[in-house]
């Protein structure tokens, strides 16, 4: 990857942002929707960085300086500002060890660049939770693991955006979430799981066809689940799935191929847990829509490349189907539920 020239790209970011800050109090909603407005605003350069790249660091902390002195700037309403304070204190306390990263990383300091990293991902995993209490998720894990030094990460809990990566399996499968739900095929994760970052193995989805039923004119084939242990450390989410499960569709009339997730709660879905699904699945930028079958599902057009993805929650359970764009998502999502009612 090329060089990431930050101070155009941060120039682009402040002008994108400049008119989101103002001393002027806004109504709740208003106010995290400019919350999370800047924090998109900033994932989308993020997103360009290259850990392989020596100057990424240092091009993260540029990022995040700009970020951190726009929510600063940001005035919230009486009945959030504890909460967001806290937030913000949290940010540039990260942005405080990025500088020390960064530092080390040029004196070629492992030890002090080490130490580091491991403050800033226990700040990360803090950060999660504050996340969660002002259901701003476009700012969840906003700044990456390691700040993208490329270290072994022994201590973080946080859900890793940088691997949001869309893996396809072959030329006909829809990319799925390599921030998709995970889960042991019948043992649900335990805080002991969780938290033994070092000595977890890799965890993956179990496979949906196992006990999952092919809607009519589809049938189950070959699928190569990616690594989902993300989910089981999301602040919001994570200690409470109980399954998850993971499917490829091929449909008998035209040979397309969909992508199936289920994932199951030990309690029923509220809008902060469905809020954090829908972020795990890439939709959080989407709308609610109205399948044919008169069911509301949150749908993002373009949640990967030539991909879009929609999400069903009901009580415990949310479903999230992936298909190729000017594939009918809507109705395969109607049709998997009729033939999987609970």
């Amino acid at each position: 990857m090329k060089r990431l020239v930050v101070g155009a790209l941060t120039v682009a970011l402040l002008g994108a942002c400049s008119a989101s800050t103002t001393s002027t109090k806004q109504p709740e909603d208003e106010f995290l929707d400019t919350v999370e407005t800047t924090c998109r605003d900033a994932d989308r350069v993020i997103e360009k960085l290259d850990s392989a790249d020596a100057s990424a660091p240092s091009d993260l902390y540029d990022i995040i300086s700009d970020t951190s002195e726009q929510l600063d700037g940001l005035d919230a309403p009486a009945t959030l500002r504890t909460d967001f304070e806290r937030y913000t204190s949290n940010v540039d306390d990260q942005l405080s060890q990025l500088q020390k990263i960064t530092v080390a990383v040029a004196a070629g300091d492992t030890s002090a660049k080490d130490a580091a990293v491991g403050a800033l991902n226990t700040l990360r995993s803090d950060n999660d939770g504050l996340v969660d209490k002002l259901n701003i998720y476009s700012c969840l894990s906003l700044v990456p693991p390691n700040g993208l030094t490329g270290a072994i990460d022994t201590v973080d809990t946080a859900v890793d955006t940088t691997a949001d990566t869309t893996p396809v399996t072959d030329s006909t499968t829809p990319p799925t979430e390599a921030t998709t739900p995970p889960t042991e095929p019948t043992t649900p994760p335990t805080e002991a799981t969780i938290a033994d970052t070092t000595t977890a193995t890799t965890l993956l989805p179990s496979d949906l066809a196992i006990d999952g039923v092919a809607p009519a004119g589809y049938t189950w084939v070959d699928y190569s689940p990616p690594d989902v242990s993300g989910l089981y450390e999301n602040a919001a989410i994570g200690q409470l799935v109980t399954y998850y499960a993971g499917g490829k569709l091929e449909s008998a009339a035209d040979g397309s191929t969909s992508t199936v997730y289920v994932i199951r709660l030990s309690v029923d879905f509220t809008e902060s847990h469905t809020k954090a699904y829908q972020y795990w699945e890439a939709v959080e930028n989407g709308t609610d829509v109205t399948t044919p079958g008169g069911l509301t599902v949150h749908q993002e057009l373009g949640a990967f490349t030539d991909t879009d993805c929609a999400v069903y929650v009901a009580g415990a359970r949310g479903v999230t189907i992936c298909t190729y764009t000017g594939i009918d998502g809507l109705t395969l999502m109607d049709q998997y539920l009729a033939a999987n009612p609970n």
